[in-house]
């Protein structure tokens, strides 16, 4: 920090063009008279008649730098002694935003004698092409007389960004001038009150912001700058901006190391009066800077720094001082390093210590015997570092696996572990090497490093507890990496195994086969399946041979592990295991339980027949197996469109039954007894019409057990031919065959004669059945 008060103060290095300096006029002319008019309220004053027209710029008017056009004139070379380009504004300082390649550089490097001095951020760049300044080159037409009182100078060259208030060059108190665009009257020499102090600081992006105390007048400021000396006149200075503003910006290349700034004040309420006035010196301050392009670190077994000075550097003093003397190190011979030297381009410093901090401050002195602020530099002297070749590695088995680690510490450095599903880069042991190294493709990632607190063991090894063993993993290597500074040594790796238990398994059963899926456990080999009886346990299970072993190519081209020729009618209990080869050993996980309940299959026949004229489907329920006692209910359901998926995916469909009295209608019926295949005539038959209104006429009907869905995964009931179950086909067949009788019935009448079409009548009545229907078994 510095303070703003001080004039004397250390910048970086600036990039930049600015406006243009006139020659100054050797002919003047009276300025027009001044006209004071009542401003209107909120309005500033405004001069009289035309006011001058604002530049005309390509594109939206920003806030930012803009780049001036290229200049096909020949300019003159850069003279230490002649005028030189003065900064381009920025917003709100009437400079632009030079680039700063070189972020080396921790700041500039004031007068350390001087508050205020703010440190070097920016390296030299290559300065902007030059514009002809005041006084030097060719101007268009006789040169005004610069001694002729109220004349204007000639007309300066446009700034490239606009200098003056609000970075774009147009005023506030002369609203559609813009005062890039201003001719003022040339300087008469002559002697000038104490002016204030300038404020300069650098700023982060390289160049050095100007401020002061404005007055309370209407007034325009115009900012220059010089090498070495003041200038006598504004007009053979560098423009730094020309701004209503308290504050610009100069973001210039520095040709020598010392800076003066000036702020020449022109009073007025009106353009003529500022263009005619003389200026007033308003303040004034001075800047040295320090080193530039500054490079110090450790090469080998000693420090070595490098960098450039500007002319006007006569010697650059070193200081190196541990940490806590740093604060009163600065200009103390006890801290001195090559004192004997002036230091102009570097330094050498072979007596630091391993292993240790330093702090080295680095000051500029100039020929007038001004200090710049230091350049500071904190450097840690390496060390030479051994690696950890002997950790050791232990797994804690349970629900959650844990381990621990074991090592023996280094002399110098601190000991990180890395933690990784794969071995790290080859090579990388083999020597100490820059911590860079690590990261993508060295298989030592940043989250790789294990954060769990470290503990010293009695024997002085170091120790880390109670790990827990990554979710799904089934190897890790463990890496000891010893740490100094950007230094580091990659020790010996050791490994790990684990194999974790498959998740999310699943039991589908079907009639004669089942399938098992789960989530493959990641890294394993194998998956086995082992079976007992229905609530056994894993080590009665895990007795006998697994009655499926599967690995993950077959197992993802099943879509899962079939379990085939095994029927569970009594139930069973299966345990899943994965396992990894390691050594010629098979590695099993913690076994995971699926049962597999009794199963209950079912099957049931529908056939279609004509009752009294009407079509009507018949259903029959039967075991696939023995004979069944059960107290299972069922419901016929309807879907017009689709085959129905469950019992409330349509309309349920009326059953009826015969009784001696007529036929009774039930919403679902319960089979006491249901007999097997081979005993298909005794199984009881329950009704329902189709073909009329009310009742099934298209689409499919389905019989569903009528349980809830627990209760569901122990019952399998088996459909029919689909054919059958299709009302509108039923019904189509049903017809044509009641077509074939009638047509055969007509026939055998006309052949018989008129007795024999009274017998043949009854015959093709409705009282005679057409069945049509399939039957399984």
């Amino acid at each position: 920090m510095r303070d703003e008060n001080s004039g004397d103060a250390q910048g970086p290095g600036r990039d930049g063009t600015g406006p243009v300096i006139p020659p100054p006029r050797t002919q003047q002319r009276p300025a027009p008279p001044v006209v004071a008019e009542p401003a209107p309220p909120a309005q500033p004053p405004r001069a009289p008649g035309p006011q001058t027209p604002e530049p005309q710029t390509q594109g939206p008017q920003t806030s930012g730098p803009r780049i001036p056009a290229p200049r096909t004139d020949a300019e003159p070379p850069p003279s230490s002694s002649g005028p030189r380009p003065s900064s381009a504004p920025r917003s709100g300082f009437a400079t632009t935003n030079p680039a700063n390649p070189d972020p080396v550089l921790a700041g500039g490097f004031p007068d350390a004698s001087a508050p205020g001095a703010s440190p070097d951020t920016s390296a030299p760049s290559i300065p902007a092409p030059r514009h002809p300044s005041a006084g030097a080159g060719p101007s268009a037409g006789p040169a005004p007389d610069a001694s002729a009182p109220g004349t204007a100078s000639a007309p300066a060259a446009p700034s490239p960004a606009g200098a003056g208030s609000g970075g774009n060059g147009r005023s506030t108190l002369f609203p559609g001038t813009d005062l890039t665009q201003l001719r003022f009257a040339g300087y008469n020499f002559g002697p000038q009150g104490e002016p204030a102090q300038l404020s300069i600081a650098a700023t982060g992006d390289g160049s050095l912001l100007l401020r002061w105390e404005p007055v309370e007048h209407a007034a325009v400021y115009r900012v220059v700058a010089s090498d070495e000396q003041p200038a006598p006149s504004p007009d053979i200075a560098d423009v730094v901006a020309v701004t209503e503003e308290s504050s610009a910006v100069d973001a210039s290349v520095p040709r020598t190391a010392m800076r003066h700034f000036q702020v020449w004040r022109y009073d007025g309420a009106s353009v003529p009066e500022v263009t005619s006035v003389q200026p007033v010196l308003h303040a004034q301050g001075r800047i040295t800077l320090g080193v530039r392009n500054a490079h110090v670190g450790v090469d080998v077994a000693q420090v070595v720094g490098k960098w450039n000075v500007l002319p006007g550097i006569r010697r650059v003093h070193i200081y190196r001082a541990r940490p806590a003397e740093a604060a009163h190190a600065l200009g103390d011979p006890r801290f001195a390093v090559a004192a004997s030297s002036p230091s102009l381009q570097g330094f050498q410093d072979a007596g630091t210590e391993p292993g240790e901090r330093y702090v080295y401050q680095i000051v500029a002195e100039d020929t007038d015997g001004r200090t710049s602020d230091p350049h500071t530099v904190v450097l840690q002297i390496p060390v030479v570092l051994s690696p950890v070749t002997d950790l050791r590695f232990v797994l804690t088995p349970g629900e959650t696996p844990t381990f621990d680690l074991e090592w023996t510490p280094p002399r110098y450095g601190r000991v990180e572990i890395f933690r990784s599903s794969r071995p790290p880069a080859s090579g990388l042991g083999e020597e100490a090497m820059s911590a860079g190294r690590l990261g993508p493709g060295s298989g030592l990632e940043a989250e790789d490093m294990l954060p769990y607190p470290v503990e010293e063991l009695e024997d002085g090894r170091r120790s880390m507890r109670e790990v827990p063993w990554p979710h799904d993993w089934t190897r890790a290597y463990f890496t000891p990496v010893v740490y100094d500074g950007d230094s580091v040594f990659v020790g010996t790796t050791v490994h790990g195994q684990s194999v974790s238990p498959v998740r999310e398994a699943r039991l589908a059963e079907r009639v004669g086969r089942k399938i098992v899926s789960f989530a493959w456990p990641r890294g394993a080999d194998v998956v086995r399946l082992h079976r007992t009886n229905l609530g056994g346990t894993a080590e009665s299970a895990l007795q006998s041979p697994p009655v499926q072993e599967i690995d993950e190519s077959v197992y993802r081209e099943r879509g899962g592990m079939p379990i085939e020729g095994h029927e569970e009618r009594a139930g069973a209990t299966f345990y899943l295991v994965s396992g990894l080869f390691s050594g010629g050993e098979l590695i099993t996980s913690a076994p995971v339980r699926l049962d597999c309940p009794p199963l209950t299959q079912l099957r049931y026949e529908i056939d279609w027949d004509l009752e009294g004229g009407t079509p009507c489907g018949r259903v029959r329920v039967l075991a696939v197996q023995e004979d069944l006692h059960t107290q299972v209910a069922f419901v016929l359901v309807h879907n017009e469109g689709r085959m129905p998926l469950h019992k409330e995916d349509g309309h349920r469909v009326a059953l009826f039954v015969p009784l001696p009295q007529g036929w009774q209608s039930l919403p679902r019926f319960q089979p006491g007894v249901v007999v097997g295949a081979q005993r298909w005539q005794e199984a009881p038959v329950v009704t329902f019409a189709a073909g009329v209104e009310g009742y099934p006429q298209q689409g499919f009907v389905r019989l569903f057990a009528d349980l809830d869905p627990e209760a569901m995964r122990g019952v399998a009931l088996l459909d029919p031919d689909v054919r059958v179950m299709r009302v509108d086909l039923a019904l189509s067949h049903l017809a044509a065959r009641l077509q074939q009788a009638q047509a055969a019935a007509e026939q055998a009448a006309a052949q018989a004669g008129p007795q024999g079409s009274q017998r043949a009548a009854p015959e093709a009545g409705s009282g005679q059945r057409r069945r049509w229907g399939f039957r399984r078994g």
